[in-house]
């Protein structure tokens, strides 16, 4: 991650982490109301969004570096933490779906995607 992060990046980063127990939350109280099946999709390539590119001045839309970094950092922090919660449960099927590295690679080889 860039060592060079301005407060309002941090403060970013901050809640975005924050988000971690909120997807705990919902897990469990999915699973309170009767659910057993519970699959959760990992932050993708939030740095190659249009809306961030536009936001943080991307040239030649070249992906935002940092963002990314926060993106798999998130999933790197959630994963372990949910099927944790997932271990600590009875009857329970959890599943985390990581998207971040298939959008990478479609952005970054689009021919192999039949894209261009």
């Amino acid at each position: 991650m860039e060592t060079s992060m301005s407060f309002s990046q941090y403060i970013e980063l901050i809640e975005l982490f924050s988000c971690t127990k909120h997807v705990l939350d919902i897990s469990q109280n999915l699973y309170d109301i009767g659910l057993r099946k519970i699959n959760v999709v990992g932050l993708s390539a939030l740095g190659c969004c249009p809306s961030q590119l536009r936001a943080y001045k991307s040239e030649n839309g070249t992906c935002i570096g940092f963002l990314n970094d926060i993106a798999v950092d998130f999933n790197d922090h959630l994963r372990p933490q949910f099927f944790d919660l997932a271990d600590s449960l009875p009857n329970v099927t959890f599943g985390f779906l990581s998207i971040f590295s298939p959008i990478m690679e479609a952005i970054n080889n689009p021919s192999s995607f039949g894209i261009f």
